[in-house]
């Protein structure tokens, strides 16, 4: 289980990004609605009258990743509110929310699971889980962190500093 960088694979490495999830699954007619909305959206995203080179991707069946090439104009106040309302109506569209930072990706057995902190602690102390398990670190900024570790351990991520049974 792997990231596929291909859709940002010519972006600077800090490039700015942003990480949407969806707890549920999204079906195959989510993704054709999202990759037809999507490819409208950045092929006419503008900041301040001035085209953006972006991009974005679907991974995992729960993600959706949208980038702007920092080689290029920048993201800004309003283009960055056209973002989250584009996202927000098409979660709406096809029934899911992309907004939710309480579930935290964890994969297992190469499966992706949303558990909440607390979940997170009794599989800690069940020993379901240890600072080795794998999972997503939504709190990615930029396409270079992106592309080394998106994909990391619970206990060299920011959720050891949240749960105190990391060591």
């Amino acid at each position: 289980m792997h990231p596929d960088t291909t859709d940002f694979q010519d972006f600077d490495p800090t490039s700015r990004i942003w990480i949407f999830q969806s707890v549920q699954p999204l079906t195959e007619e989510d993704s054709r609605i999202i990759r037809l909305t999507f490819d409208a959206f950045v092929s006419n995203w503008t900041a301040h009258q001035q085209a953006l080179k972006a991009s974005f991707s679907l991974q995992f069946d729960h993600f959706l990743i949208v980038s702007v090439d920092a080689q290029g104009n920048l993201a800004t106040g309003c283009s960055l509110d056209a973002l989250h309302q584009q996202v927000a109506a098409t979660g709406v569209q096809i029934g899911k929310d992309f907004f939710d930072r309480l579930h935290i990706p964890i994969i297992e057995n190469d499966q992706i699971t949303f558990l909440t902190r607390k979940e997170i602690k009794t599989a800690l102390e069940e020993g379901r889980l240890n600072s080795d398990s794998r999972m997503l670190d939504q709190t990615i900024q930029q396409i270079g962190e992106w592309r080394s570790r998106w994909m990391t351990t619970i206990g060299s991520s920011w959720v050891r500093t949240v749960v105190p049974q990391i060591q």
